[in-house]
């Protein structure tokens, strides 16, 4: 079912950002034939949320997923970035 096939996704493809301390919550609605995914990644003070939709649940949350590892990426970058400039 897609609930296993969820979480499994987001364990192989999240897991390597933050092992299991993050909380990922998935909500899913129906809007004109078009399947609506709203994700949300918790971990520790920060909050990633992706929302796509698509005619297929598997396409919202590759796609949704994607949009969420393009935010912790930039995120990590600009932390680092800070940490860096504030040692120099």
């Amino acid at each position: 079912n897609f609930t296993e096939h969820a979480e499994t996704r987001i364990n192989s493809r999240l897991g390597k950002f933050f092992g299991d301390e993050a909380d990922a919550k998935i909500v899913m609605s129906e809007v004109k034939n078009q399947i609506v995914l709203e994700l949300t990644v918790k971990y520790n003070s920060m909050i990633d949320r992706a929302e796509r939709s698509a005619e297929d649940k598997a396409v919202a949350l590759d796609d949704a997923m994607d949009k969420i590892i393009r935010q912790i990426r930039k995120n990590k970058t600009r932390i680092e970035k800070k940490l860096k400039d504030t040692y120099l």
